[in-house]
């Protein structure tokens, strides 16, 4: 439906009327309440985990990013303005990707941001969970000799994104 009627549903239901969807030029000046809503319902905050030539052999990364249709590549970019950091890219041919990985972007322009325009709901045990993997990894207790911190890292991104069932998992 996002790409038009169907040739099917024209056929067989021609009284449907397609409705055109308005065009908008230019979106940069957010209510930044209305992004962080859109944040907790198409936001993920990420914590992956990879492979390094470190002493321990593992390295992990904090990844924020946002994902929407290709019809709305303009406001995926947009937000490369707005945040002043952050790249988008194409994932498949129905959606773009805004991604912030840059640990110093993350620490110094989205924490605080969301600091500020508070998450809601089970998003936001995601985004503390990941706030608190920032601070140890600024803090360098992943680095050796932080075994401790890769395990509490671990521990976190074991229970956050899909891993969390409820807003009370983990903060009864």
């Amino acid at each position: 439906m996002n790409l038009g009627l169907p040739d099917e549903l024209t056929i067989t239901s021609p009284d449907i009327m397609p409705v055109n969807r308005p065009i908008i030029k230019s979106i940069i000046n957010y209510d930044p309440y209305w992004l962080a809503g859109f944040t907790s319902a198409e936001g993920s905050f990420l914590i992956k985990k990879f492979k390094s030539k470190t002493k321990v052999g593992v390295a992990f990364r904090l990844v924020f990013q946002l994902v929407q249709h290709a019809r709305d590549e303009k406001l995926m970019k947009s937000l490369i303005v707005y945040f002043g950091c952050g790249n988008i890219y194409k994932s498949n041919d129905a959606a773009f990707v805004y991604q912030v990985s840059k640990f110093s972007d993350i620490y110094d322009k989205i924490i605080p941001f969301f600091n500020k325009h508070q998450i809601q709901g089970v998003k936001l045990m995601d985004y503390l969970d990941w706030c608190q993997v920032a601070e140890l990894m600024k803090n360098k207790a992943h680095t050796p000799p932080g075994q401790k911190g890769l395990e509490n890292i671990n521990q976190i991104k074991a229970r956050i994104n899909k891993e969390r069932s409820s807003f009370a998992d983990n903060y009864d």
